[in-house]
């Protein structure tokens, strides 16, 4: 695995956005926009964090 699939599987976790037994506070709102997290942690995180490493590799070899 590499590291940005680590990160996103750790998020998950962290989030607990899977587990339908936790529907209380802040959980609750979580699981209700799951649909949201989940899009974010599979399509726009990735491209951020390609932008950001991308930049970085640039600032570094103009350096």
């Amino acid at each position: 695995m590499s590291y940005q699939t680590d990160l996103i599987a750790k998020l998950r976790e962290i989030f607990q956005i899977d587990r339908a037994d936790l529907d209380f506070g802040i959980y609750r709102i979580l699981n209700s926009r799951s649909k949201e997290i989940g899009d974010y942690l599979q399509n726009r995180l990735p491209a951020k964090i390609q932008a950001a490493f991308s930049t970085s590799s640039q600032t570094q070899i103009n350096s």
